[in-house]
């Protein structure tokens, strides 16, 4: 979860920069503290990604309605509908997990 967000964050900026009009060629120049943060942000996103790749695999109850549907025709991403679906994540049912949920679902449905 932290890996996507700082993922997420990386590249929000790099987008950001060319409408203000800053080219990534000039950070180091324009503000030496935002590239100790860009660097900063690099770092923790190789750490957590060290981290995730430590793990071998998900376990096999991680999602609950993780099926595959084989026998659906078309394009792959209809093999895997029920990742897509709202309700389907890894998170509980109460209130506090309600951001998690909502940024699940975009970075599933962003992919």
């Amino acid at each position: 979860m932290c890996y996507a967000i700082v993922r997420l964050v990386q590249q929000r900026l790099w987008l950001f920069f060319p409408s203000i009009g800053i080219e990534q060629y000039e950070i180091p120049i324009l503000s030496p503290l935002l590239q100790q943060f860009l660097q900063k942000l690099n770092q923790w996103q190789e750490s957590l990604r060290l981290t995730l790749d430590a793990f071998i695999s998900p376990p096999d109850n991680y999602l609950p309605l993780s099926t595959i549907d084989i026998t659906s025709n078309g394009p792959p991403i209809h093999r895997y509908r029920t990742i897509l679906e709202q309700d389907n994540t890894p998170f509980s049912e109460s209130l506090s997990a309600i951001p998690a949920k909502r940024l699940w679902n975009c970075l599933v449905n962003e992919e």
